[in-house]
Protein backbone atom coordinates (compact mmCIF):
# COMPACT_ATOMS: atom_id res chain seq x y z
CA UNK A 1 0.00 0.00 0.00
CA UNK A 2 1.23 3.51 -0.97
CA UNK A 3 -0.25 6.72 0.80
CA UNK A 4 1.46 9.38 0.08
CA UNK A 5 -0.03 12.16 1.34
CA UNK A 6 -0.79 15.57 -0.18
CA UNK A 7 1.03 18.77 0.35
CA UNK A 8 -0.58 22.48 -0.42
CA UNK A 9 -0.39 24.69 -2.82
CA UNK A 10 2.55 27.42 -1.17
CA UNK A 11 0.70 30.79 -0.63
CA UNK A 12 3.69 32.17 -2.25
CA UNK A 13 2.68 31.81 -5.31
CA UNK A 14 -0.50 34.03 -4.04
CA UNK A 15 0.79 37.20 -4.41
CA UNK A 16 -2.90 38.61 -4.40
CA UNK A 17 -3.60 37.29 -1.00
CA UNK A 18 0.11 38.18 0.89
CA UNK A 19 2.09 36.32 -0.72
CA UNK A 20 2.24 34.63 2.68
CA UNK A 21 3.39 37.70 4.22
CA UNK A 22 0.58 38.79 5.86
CA UNK A 23 1.23 37.30 9.36
CA UNK A 24 -2.75 36.97 9.72
CA UNK A 25 -3.39 35.17 6.48
CA UNK A 26 -2.88 31.71 6.85
CA UNK A 27 -3.92 27.86 5.32
CA UNK A 28 -6.76 25.83 5.91
CA UNK A 29 -4.13 23.65 7.67
CA UNK A 30 -2.99 25.94 10.16
CA UNK A 31 -6.66 27.16 10.94
CA UNK A 32 -7.56 23.52 12.05
CA UNK A 33 -4.23 23.00 14.60
CA UNK A 34 -5.20 26.12 16.32
CA UNK A 35 -9.20 25.01 16.81
CA UNK A 36 -7.07 21.50 18.02
CA UNK A 37 -7.22 21.34 21.79
CA UNK A 38 -3.57 19.66 21.16
CA UNK A 39 -2.67 22.48 18.91
CA UNK A 40 -0.55 25.51 20.04
CA UNK A 41 -2.93 27.90 21.50
CA UNK A 42 -5.42 24.62 22.95
CA UNK A 43 -8.12 25.13 21.17
CA UNK A 44 -8.65 29.02 21.43
CA UNK A 45 -8.84 30.66 18.30
CA UNK A 46 -5.75 33.30 18.16
CA UNK A 47 -4.28 35.99 15.71
CA UNK A 48 -0.85 34.69 14.86
CA UNK A 49 0.28 38.53 15.18
CA UNK A 50 -0.57 39.70 18.33
CA UNK A 51 -2.42 36.68 20.06
CA UNK A 52 -5.83 38.03 19.93
CA UNK A 53 -9.13 36.68 19.39
CA UNK A 54 -10.52 37.05 15.96
CA UNK A 55 -14.01 38.66 15.30
CA UNK A 56 -14.28 38.65 12.13
CA UNK A 57 -12.52 35.56 10.15
CA UNK A 58 -12.85 35.16 6.36
CA UNK A 59 -12.80 32.42 4.98
CA UNK A 60 -11.35 32.07 1.09
CA UNK A 61 -12.53 28.72 -0.91
CA UNK A 62 -10.55 27.30 -4.06
CA UNK A 63 -7.32 29.52 -3.21
CA UNK A 64 -5.12 28.01 -5.96
CA UNK A 65 -7.12 25.57 -7.23
CA UNK A 66 -9.72 25.71 -10.32
CA UNK A 67 -7.24 28.01 -11.47
CA UNK A 68 -5.41 26.30 -15.04
CA UNK A 69 -3.76 29.95 -15.66
CA UNK A 70 -2.15 31.32 -12.38
CA UNK A 71 -2.87 28.02 -9.98
CA UNK A 72 -4.31 24.46 -9.95
CA UNK A 73 -6.39 23.39 -12.90
CA UNK A 74 -8.39 20.52 -10.32
CA UNK A 75 -10.92 20.68 -7.47
CA UNK A 76 -9.68 19.57 -4.59
CA UNK A 77 -12.70 18.22 -3.26
CA UNK A 78 -12.81 18.42 0.15
CA UNK A 79 -12.10 22.06 0.75
CA UNK A 80 -15.91 22.73 0.33
CA UNK A 81 -16.42 20.66 3.36
CA UNK A 82 -14.23 21.25 5.70
CA UNK A 83 -14.25 25.13 5.23
CA UNK A 84 -18.20 24.75 6.63
CA UNK A 85 -16.88 22.79 9.37
CA UNK A 86 -14.15 25.04 10.48
CA UNK A 87 -16.39 28.05 10.19
CA UNK A 88 -19.04 26.34 12.55
CA UNK A 89 -16.53 25.24 15.09
CA UNK A 90 -15.35 29.16 14.71
CA UNK A 91 -17.87 30.27 16.25
CA UNK A 92 -18.72 27.25 18.55
CA UNK A 93 -15.12 28.62 20.03
CA UNK A 94 -15.78 32.70 19.64
CA UNK A 95 -19.91 32.93 19.96
CA UNK A 96 -19.62 36.73 19.08
CA UNK A 97 -17.80 36.23 16.17
CA UNK A 98 -18.99 36.46 12.64
CA UNK A 99 -17.29 33.71 9.95
CA UNK A 100 -17.49 34.89 6.40
CA UNK A 101 -16.43 32.28 3.20
CA UNK A 102 -16.53 33.47 -0.20
CA UNK A 103 -16.86 30.42 -2.99
CA UNK A 104 -17.44 30.08 -6.49
CA UNK A 105 -19.74 26.62 -6.28
CA UNK A 106 -20.83 24.33 -3.13
CA UNK A 107 -19.84 21.36 -3.95
CA UNK A 108 -21.24 19.37 -1.11
CA UNK A 109 -22.03 15.98 -3.14
CA UNK A 110 -22.65 12.86 -0.13
CA UNK A 111 -24.86 11.81 2.26
CA UNK A 112 -25.98 14.82 4.63
CA UNK A 113 -23.06 17.09 2.91
CA UNK A 114 -25.99 19.40 1.80
CA UNK A 115 -27.39 20.04 5.16
CA UNK A 116 -24.15 20.08 6.79
CA UNK A 117 -24.01 23.50 4.58
CA UNK A 118 -27.66 24.15 5.76
CA UNK A 119 -26.97 24.21 8.74
CA UNK A 120 -23.77 26.13 8.59
CA UNK A 121 -25.87 29.00 7.22
CA UNK A 122 -29.25 28.58 8.93
CA UNK A 123 -28.24 27.71 12.49
CA UNK A 124 -24.80 28.97 12.88
CA UNK A 125 -25.02 32.09 11.04
CA UNK A 126 -22.12 31.78 8.55
CA UNK A 127 -22.20 34.03 6.02
CA UNK A 128 -22.10 32.89 2.44
CA UNK A 129 -20.74 34.93 -0.56
CA UNK A 130 -20.47 33.81 -4.03
CA UNK A 131 -17.78 35.51 -5.85
CA UNK A 132 -14.10 35.53 -6.17
CA UNK A 133 -11.62 37.19 -3.96
CA UNK A 134 -9.56 39.98 -5.81
CA UNK A 135 -6.78 41.06 -3.26
CA UNK A 136 -5.68 40.94 0.56
CA UNK A 137 -3.46 43.27 2.60
CA UNK A 138 -2.42 44.44 5.39
CA UNK A 139 -4.03 47.46 6.59
CA UNK A 140 -2.84 48.36 10.37
CA UNK A 141 -4.21 45.44 12.67
CA UNK A 142 -7.27 44.66 9.96
CA UNK A 143 -6.47 42.29 7.07
CA UNK A 144 -8.31 43.83 4.12
CA UNK A 145 -10.48 41.33 1.89
CA UNK A 146 -11.73 42.76 -1.38
CA UNK A 147 -14.31 40.72 -3.54
CA UNK A 148 -17.30 40.59 -4.94
CA UNK A 149 -20.59 39.03 -4.45
CA UNK A 150 -22.21 37.70 -7.48
CA UNK A 151 -25.43 37.19 -6.65
CA UNK A 152 -26.31 40.82 -5.64
CA UNK A 153 -23.70 42.26 -7.92
CA UNK A 154 -22.19 44.33 -5.54
CA UNK A 155 -18.24 44.41 -4.66
CA UNK A 156 -17.61 43.76 -0.70
CA UNK A 157 -14.66 44.82 1.28
CA UNK A 158 -14.60 43.06 4.98
CA UNK A 159 -11.96 44.74 7.38
CA UNK A 160 -10.90 41.03 8.96
CA UNK A 161 -9.10 39.80 11.60
CA UNK A 162 -7.49 36.79 10.21
CA UNK A 163 -8.60 35.51 6.82
CA UNK A 164 -7.96 31.12 5.91
CA UNK A 165 -7.04 29.93 2.84
CA UNK A 166 -7.82 26.62 1.28
CA UNK A 167 -5.35 26.01 -0.82
CA UNK A 168 -5.27 23.36 -3.29
CA UNK A 169 -4.04 20.11 -2.26
CA UNK A 170 -1.24 18.81 -4.56
CA UNK A 171 0.65 16.15 -4.76
CA UNK A 172 3.62 15.15 -2.57
CA UNK A 173 6.69 16.28 -5.16
CA UNK A 174 9.14 13.50 -6.39
CA UNK A 175 12.65 14.70 -4.86
CA UNK A 176 11.33 16.51 -1.57
CA UNK A 177 11.50 14.44 2.20
CA UNK A 178 8.01 13.69 1.97
CA UNK A 179 6.80 10.03 1.10
CA UNK A 180 6.22 10.30 -2.65
CA UNK A 181 9.84 11.60 -3.04
CA UNK A 182 11.42 8.70 -1.72
CA UNK A 183 9.05 6.23 -3.97
CA UNK A 184 11.16 6.93 -6.48
CA UNK A 185 14.09 5.17 -4.69
CA UNK A 186 12.30 2.23 -4.71
CA UNK A 187 13.22 -0.77 -6.87
CA UNK A 188 10.74 -1.72 -8.95
CA UNK A 189 8.10 0.66 -8.06
CA UNK A 190 7.36 2.60 -11.26
CA UNK A 191 4.56 4.21 -10.76
CA UNK A 192 2.86 6.52 -13.56
CA UNK A 193 1.73 10.14 -12.77
CA UNK A 194 -0.85 11.56 -14.33
CA UNK A 195 -0.85 15.44 -15.85
CA UNK A 196 -1.43 16.86 -12.34
CA UNK A 197 1.72 15.01 -10.47
CA UNK A 198 -1.07 12.04 -8.80
CA UNK A 199 -0.76 8.74 -9.15
CA UNK A 200 -2.11 6.89 -11.99
CA UNK A 201 -4.29 3.20 -11.58
CA UNK A 202 -2.02 0.53 -12.00
CA UNK A 203 -4.34 -0.33 -15.63
CA UNK A 204 -6.70 2.45 -17.07
CA UNK A 205 -9.74 2.13 -18.84
CA UNK A 206 -10.46 -1.90 -18.81
CA UNK A 207 -13.50 -2.79 -16.72
CA UNK A 208 -12.08 -6.05 -15.00
CA UNK A 209 -8.95 -3.42 -13.58
CA UNK A 210 -11.69 -1.37 -11.83
CA UNK A 211 -11.63 -0.75 -8.06
CA UNK A 212 -14.19 -3.12 -6.09
CA UNK A 213 -15.16 -0.69 -3.39
CA UNK A 214 -16.61 2.75 -3.18
CA UNK A 215 -13.89 4.14 -1.45
CA UNK A 216 -11.16 3.08 -4.46
CA UNK A 217 -13.58 3.97 -7.24
CA UNK A 218 -12.06 7.40 -7.42
CA UNK A 219 -9.02 8.62 -8.86
CA UNK A 220 -6.60 8.77 -5.65
CA UNK A 221 -5.78 12.21 -4.77
CA UNK A 222 -4.76 11.49 -1.59
CA UNK A 223 -3.79 8.30 -0.88
CA UNK A 224 -2.29 6.44 -4.22
CA UNK A 225 -2.62 2.61 -3.92
CA UNK A 226 -1.30 -0.40 -5.28
CA UNK A 227 -1.71 -4.29 -4.36
CA UNK A 228 1.61 -6.27 -5.23
CA UNK A 229 1.86 -9.87 -5.44
CA UNK A 230 4.11 -11.58 -2.70
CA UNK A 231 6.67 -12.45 -5.06
CA UNK A 232 7.65 -9.89 -6.91
CA UNK A 233 7.10 -5.79 -6.82
CA UNK A 234 7.45 -5.77 -10.76
CA UNK A 235 4.82 -8.55 -11.07
CA UNK A 236 2.61 -6.12 -11.70
CA UNK A 237 -0.12 -4.12 -9.42
CA UNK A 238 -3.60 -5.20 -10.84
CA UNK A 239 -5.89 -2.05 -9.49
CA UNK A 240 -6.55 -0.16 -7.15
CA UNK A 241 -7.90 -1.94 -3.95
CA UNK A 242 -8.38 -1.20 -0.16
CA UNK A 243 -7.48 -3.28 2.16
CA UNK A 244 -10.99 -5.67 2.41
CA UNK A 245 -10.76 -5.78 -0.92
CA UNK A 246 -7.26 -7.07 -1.01
CA UNK A 247 -7.51 -9.35 0.99
CA UNK A 248 -11.16 -10.97 -0.50
CA UNK A 249 -9.54 -11.19 -3.82
CA UNK A 250 -10.42 -14.42 -4.83
CA UNK A 251 -13.28 -14.50 -3.28
CA UNK A 252 -15.73 -13.47 -6.43
CA UNK A 253 -18.79 -13.65 -4.00
CA UNK A 254 -17.73 -10.47 -2.05
CA UNK A 255 -16.16 -8.40 -5.14
CA UNK A 256 -20.10 -8.57 -6.29
CA UNK A 257 -21.30 -7.41 -2.94
CA UNK A 258 -18.14 -5.08 -2.25
CA UNK A 259 -19.23 -3.48 -5.96
CA UNK A 260 -20.27 0.18 -5.93
CA UNK A 261 -23.92 0.58 -5.21
CA UNK A 262 -26.06 3.43 -4.36
CA UNK A 263 -28.42 2.87 -1.51
CA UNK A 264 -31.43 4.99 -2.44
CA UNK A 265 -33.14 3.52 -0.86
CA UNK A 266 -31.82 0.77 -3.44
CA UNK A 267 -29.39 -1.34 -3.29
CA UNK A 268 -29.02 -0.83 -7.22
CA UNK A 269 -25.61 -1.07 -9.24
CA UNK A 270 -24.00 1.70 -10.55
CA UNK A 271 -23.64 1.56 -14.15
CA UNK A 272 -19.62 0.92 -15.49
CA UNK A 273 -20.44 4.30 -17.92
CA UNK A 274 -21.58 6.08 -14.97
CA UNK A 275 -18.64 5.23 -13.10
CA UNK A 276 -16.20 6.31 -15.61
CA UNK A 277 -18.07 9.46 -15.99
CA UNK A 278 -17.62 9.83 -12.20
CA UNK A 279 -13.90 9.63 -12.29
CA UNK A 280 -13.27 12.30 -15.03
CA UNK A 281 -11.84 15.69 -13.77
CA UNK A 282 -14.78 18.24 -13.20
CA UNK A 283 -15.99 20.47 -15.89
CA UNK A 284 -16.19 24.04 -15.81
CA UNK A 285 -19.68 25.61 -15.24
CA UNK A 286 -18.92 27.89 -18.45
CA UNK A 287 -16.32 27.91 -22.01
CA UNK A 288 -16.59 26.26 -25.15
CA UNK A 289 -16.28 22.67 -23.37
CA UNK A 290 -19.26 23.06 -21.55
CA UNK A 291 -21.54 25.00 -24.09
CA UNK A 292 -20.58 21.69 -26.27
CA UNK A 293 -21.73 19.46 -23.41
CA UNK A 294 -25.13 21.66 -23.04
CA UNK A 295 -25.91 21.71 -26.31
CA UNK A 296 -25.67 18.04 -26.90
CA UNK A 297 -27.78 17.31 -23.62
CA UNK A 298 -30.82 19.80 -25.19
CA UNK A 299 -30.71 17.57 -28.34
CA UNK A 300 -30.88 14.31 -26.36
CA UNK A 301 -33.78 16.05 -24.29
CA UNK A 302 -36.02 16.41 -27.52
CA UNK A 303 -35.38 12.98 -28.33
CA UNK A 304 -36.58 11.69 -24.91
CA UNK A 305 -40.06 14.39 -24.63
CA UNK A 306 -40.33 13.89 -28.74
CA UNK A 307 -40.36 17.58 -29.31
CA UNK A 308 -38.69 20.20 -32.08
CA UNK A 309 -39.23 22.81 -29.55
CA UNK A 310 -36.86 24.65 -27.55
CA UNK A 311 -36.39 23.11 -24.29
CA UNK A 312 -34.69 24.98 -21.22
CA UNK A 313 -32.79 23.55 -18.74
CA UNK A 314 -33.73 25.09 -15.09
CA UNK A 315 -30.90 23.90 -12.60
CA UNK A 316 -32.88 23.28 -9.12
CA UNK A 317 -33.50 20.09 -6.36
CA UNK A 318 -36.38 18.33 -7.07
CA UNK A 319 -38.58 20.81 -4.50
CA UNK A 320 -37.86 22.90 -7.94
CA UNK A 321 -39.67 20.60 -10.28
CA UNK A 322 -42.58 20.22 -8.22
CA UNK A 323 -43.10 23.85 -7.53
CA UNK A 324 -42.96 24.35 -11.69
CA UNK A 325 -45.58 21.74 -12.16
CA UNK A 326 -47.72 23.11 -9.93
CA UNK A 327 -47.48 26.77 -11.22
CA UNK A 328 -48.09 25.96 -14.41
CA UNK A 329 -51.22 23.93 -13.66
CA UNK A 330 -52.72 26.10 -11.36
CA UNK A 331 -54.17 29.22 -9.86
CA UNK A 332 -53.84 30.86 -6.26
CA UNK A 333 -57.30 29.76 -4.84
CA UNK A 334 -57.68 26.64 -7.23
CA UNK A 335 -58.20 23.40 -4.72
CA UNK A 336 -56.19 20.62 -4.94
CA UNK A 337 -56.18 17.20 -3.43
CA UNK A 338 -52.90 16.24 -2.14
CA UNK A 339 -52.19 12.63 -0.94
CA UNK A 340 -48.97 11.67 0.92
CA UNK A 341 -47.64 9.12 2.82
CA UNK A 342 -44.29 9.86 3.37
CA UNK A 343 -41.73 13.30 3.13
CA UNK A 344 -41.69 13.89 -0.32
CA UNK A 345 -45.64 14.22 -0.30
CA UNK A 346 -45.73 16.53 2.62
CA UNK A 347 -43.01 18.55 0.63
CA UNK A 348 -45.46 18.36 -2.41
CA UNK A 349 -48.35 19.89 0.10
CA UNK A 350 -46.35 22.22 2.05
CA UNK A 351 -44.90 23.99 -2.00
CA UNK A 352 -48.90 23.80 -3.18
CA UNK A 353 -50.19 25.67 0.64
CA UNK A 354 -47.02 28.25 -0.10
CA UNK A 355 -48.64 29.02 -3.57
CA UNK A 356 -51.99 29.89 -2.16
CA UNK A 357 -53.61 26.61 -3.10
CA UNK A 358 -56.74 25.29 -1.53
CA UNK A 359 -55.47 22.56 -0.16
CA UNK A 360 -57.24 19.10 0.60
CA UNK A 361 -55.05 16.07 2.37
CA UNK A 362 -55.16 12.75 2.25
CA UNK A 363 -52.60 10.50 3.93
CA UNK A 364 -51.66 6.82 5.06
CA UNK A 365 -49.76 5.76 7.65
CA UNK A 366 -45.55 5.95 6.66
CA UNK A 367 -44.75 2.55 5.20
CA UNK A 368 -48.25 1.92 3.72
CA UNK A 369 -49.21 3.13 0.02
CA UNK A 370 -52.22 4.85 -0.81
CA UNK A 371 -55.32 3.92 -0.60
CA UNK A 372 -57.37 4.41 -3.85
CA UNK A 373 -60.48 4.42 -2.24
CA UNK A 374 -59.66 7.15 -0.19
CA UNK A 375 -58.98 9.75 -3.28
CA UNK A 376 -62.26 8.65 -4.50
CA UNK A 377 -64.00 10.05 -1.21
CA UNK A 378 -62.18 12.89 -1.29
CA UNK A 379 -63.29 13.54 -4.97
CA UNK A 380 -66.32 13.37 -4.37
CA UNK A 381 -66.42 15.41 -1.45
CA UNK A 382 -64.66 17.73 -3.41
CA UNK A 383 -65.83 18.20 -7.13
CA UNK A 384 -64.63 21.46 -7.09
CA UNK A 385 -60.92 20.31 -6.79
CA UNK A 386 -59.05 20.91 -9.50
CA UNK A 387 -55.98 18.76 -9.12
CA UNK A 388 -55.00 15.35 -7.44
CA UNK A 389 -51.13 15.39 -6.54
CA UNK A 390 -49.23 12.83 -5.41
CA UNK A 391 -45.62 11.02 -5.10
CA UNK A 392 -45.47 8.16 -7.44
CA UNK A 393 -42.32 6.31 -5.23
CA UNK A 394 -41.98 7.44 -2.15
CA UNK A 395 -38.30 7.23 -1.32
CA UNK A 396 -38.65 8.20 1.78
CA UNK A 397 -40.82 5.34 2.64
CA UNK A 398 -39.86 2.77 -0.40
CA UNK A 399 -43.33 2.92 -0.78
CA UNK A 400 -44.88 2.72 -4.56
CA UNK A 401 -48.12 4.58 -4.87
CA UNK A 402 -50.31 2.37 -6.99
CA UNK A 403 -50.29 5.31 -9.64
CA UNK A 404 -52.58 3.84 -12.55
CA UNK A 405 -55.55 2.09 -10.26
CA UNK A 406 -55.62 5.99 -8.54
CA UNK A 407 -55.80 7.67 -11.79
CA UNK A 408 -58.58 5.21 -12.72
CA UNK A 409 -60.51 5.73 -10.40
CA UNK A 410 -60.25 9.63 -10.25
CA UNK A 411 -60.98 9.51 -13.22
CA UNK A 412 -64.34 7.78 -13.09
CA UNK A 413 -65.09 10.24 -10.42
CA UNK A 414 -64.59 13.14 -13.02
CA UNK A 415 -63.48 16.39 -11.55
CA UNK A 416 -64.17 19.54 -12.94
CA UNK A 417 -60.97 19.74 -14.32
CA UNK A 418 -58.91 16.58 -14.88
CA UNK A 419 -55.24 17.64 -15.81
Amino acid sequence: MVATGFDLFPQTRLPEYGGGQVPDVIDALAFERLLAASGPTGGKVKRPSDGQEPREVVFVQCAGSRDPEHGMPYCSKICCMYTAKQAILYKHRVHHGQPYIFYIDIRAGGKGYEEFINRAQQDEGVMYLRGKVSKIYRDGDKVMVWGSDTLSGRKVEIAADLVVLSVAAIPALPGTDGPAGRLYGIPGLELALDADGFYQPAIRNSRRSRATCPACSWRARVLARRTFQRRSLRRAAQQPKCSPCSGAHRNSTHRKLCSPKLFIPGPCDVDDDVLDAMRQQVQRSHGAEWLSIYAETLGLLKQVFQTQNDIFIVPGPGSAGLDMALGSLLTTGDKVIVAHNGFFGERLGSIAESNGFHIVHVTAPAGRPLDPDDLRRALIEHPDAMLVALVHHETTTTVANPLPRAGAGNARSGPRDSR
